[in-house]
């Protein structure tokens, strides 16, 4: 007892409806030395029970990216490539479409997100978020590695593989609508990068259909004007000579 930090005992009775009553509140806080929990409420008249459950799952989620960061440094350096597979398929897609647009997309919520996709996925427009690393790699070697400028922050790809305007046409107006959240970053279409500007003015363009009717629309003019002047050369040749 000499040697002890707390020399001094107290002592106190209670009835056994109080001892169930103390031990139920040391199993609520899980706790299971009566002492320390009888003097803690002597003194401080309360004991406040500290929830790790939120850290813990911190802790959970940190080491996951840690070890995918370290899986991913391993196969950097076995191969020399950043997801060889992945960027191939990155440089597929682009060499099969017509047109595609990087966008910045940092601003947009989960709701106008889904909202979007859905729309450039019924105009035939492929749309994912997309590592500024494998993107730069992937552009290298297609004759587009203009695009690398803008590699930078949160990135989005669209590709088209028939209408070269749908996927300009539909994120300008997107983007027209987002109060800056949501930025045209660069393009291509038919194997050259284009800026902003040129975007913007791809965008004012009408649809694939559309095209395909003011098209109809002129040609039917045209020979419509043909035949008229056929038909007036015609008439003159057979007017009788004077």
């Amino acid at each position: 007892m000499a040697n002890r930090k707390r020399p001094i005992q107290i002592l106190f009775c209670v009835s056994d409806d109080e001892k169930r009553i103390i031990k139920a509140k040391m199993a609520q806080l899980g706790t299971k030395n009566m002492g320390a929990y009888l003097r803690k409420m002597a003194i401080d008249g309360y004991i406040i029970k500290v929830d790790y459950t939120q850290q813990k799952k911190l802790a959970a989620a940190v080491s996951r990216a840690a070890a995918n960061i370290n899986h991913i440094c391993r196969r950097i350096n076995s191969t020399g490539h950043f997801y060889e597979d992945d960027v191939a398929e990155l440089k597929e897609k682009i060499a099969n479409s017509v047109a595609g647009v990087v966008v910045d997309y940092k601003g947009i919520n989960v709701a106008d997100d889904t909202k979007l996709r859905k729309e450039l996925r019924e105009a035939g427009v492929e749309y994912f978020v997309v590592k500024n690393t494998m993107l730069r790699l992937a552009v290298k070697e297609t004759g587009l590695a203009g695009l690398a400028d803008v590699l930078k922050g949160s990135t989005a790809l669209a590709v088209s593989k028939e209408d070269p305007t749908a996927a300009a046409r539909i994120l300008n107006k997107f983007a027209e609508g987002s109060k800056g959240k949501f930025s045209l970053k660069s393009g291509y279409m038919e194997g050259k990068v284009l800026d902003e500007a040129e975007l913007t003015a791809i965008a004012k363009l009408p649809d694939y259909k559309g095209m395909l009717s003011m098209f109809a629309g002129a040609l039917t003019s045209t020979l419509s004007g043909l035949a008229v002047a056929m038909q007036a050369y015609v008439d003159k040749q057979e007017e009788p000579a004077a």
